[in-house]
């Protein structure tokens, strides 16, 4: 049973944790509970011909499954892969606290709100970023900032650094299964082959099907993952030993879209 005012209180602090410790500006976003915000549901479409990319063509969130189904049907289903996923929140500046929030584990909680919270952030400073960094400037921020977190109210480090490396490993297999994917394009994938064996460790992370019955991949499902993860080891590579407070300072105050990863070593001070 979801102790309500106990996780409303957690997740008010993590916001001003977020906020004093790690350079976020306040904003009023996580400030109130909305017991009526239920399930978001993201929905994302891929071409079923070509290359797997990292785009996010035909990318909407909907608050009900009524709306979901009614916008994929406009869609195509003999020229696109369809699938849709539920997160707890979306960037915006208002977003409430909502039960899918309330229901997630200590771990998830506090990576959602701080990967939001620099979305926001970003924008609201007119931060213009590349889709693919921005998602991975995030993700990097969540995980550091959740351990943080744990670290400075004396909590086991455990669960969330299990959370981290099942996040990792997702984006390694992840970015691994498109390498392989592309390099021919396949209609269906042998279940003898290396990439079959990628995607079964890979849905077996997720509890997702990935792979429909005649082994063929459900593209949108790959190439949604792929947004986080393509640009994800490069980020890391960059903001690893600037604190998190220090390069969302640089970041805000660099005053040129940051498009590629040469625009964000320039952004941080770090050299090729």
């Amino acid at each position: 049973m979801v102790n309500l005012k106990e996780k409303i209180e957690f997740t008010k602090d993590v916001k001003r944790f977020a906020v004093r410790d790690l350079g976020i500006a306040p904003n009023d976003s996580f400030e109130k509970a909305d017991l009526n915000l239920g399930k978001i549901y993201c929905f994302f479409a891929a071409p079923k011909k070509g290359e797997i990319t990292a785009s996010r063509d035909k990318y909407n969130a909907f608050y009900n499954l009524s709306d979901l189904r009614a916008y994929s049907q406009k869609i195509d289903n003999t020229k696109y892969d369809k699938y849709s996923r539920i997160v707890e929140a979306v960037g915006s500046a208002k977003i409430p606290i909502g039960t899918g929030l309330l229901k997630a584990s200590k771990c998830r909680e506090v990576f959602v709100i701080l990967h939001e919270e620099v979305h926001i952030h970003l924008i609201e400073n007119g931060v213009k970023l590349d889709d693919r960094i921005e998602e991975s400037i995030a993700n990097h921020f969540g995980i550091n900032g959740m351990i943080e977190y744990f670290q400075k109210n004396h909590q086991s480090l455990k669960k969330a650094v299990h959370y981290v490396a099942n996040m990792e490993f997702k984006s390694s297999l992840t970015n691994r299964i498109v390498k392989e994917y592309n390099k021919t394009c396949p209609d269906t994938i042998d279940p003898q082959t290396r990439i079959y064996t990628d995607i079964r460790m890979l849905e077996a992370l997720l509890e997702e099907n990935i792979l429909r019955k005649d082994n063929s991949i459900n593209k949108a499902k790959i190439q949604d993952d792929y947004v986080y993860t393509q640009k994800y080891f490069h980020v890391k590579k960059i903001l690893d030993g600037t604190h998190l407070h220090e390069y969302i300072k640089m970041l805000t105050d660099y005053g040129k879209p940051i498009l590629t990863l040469d625009n964000l070593r320039e952004a941080v001070g770090k050299t090729a």
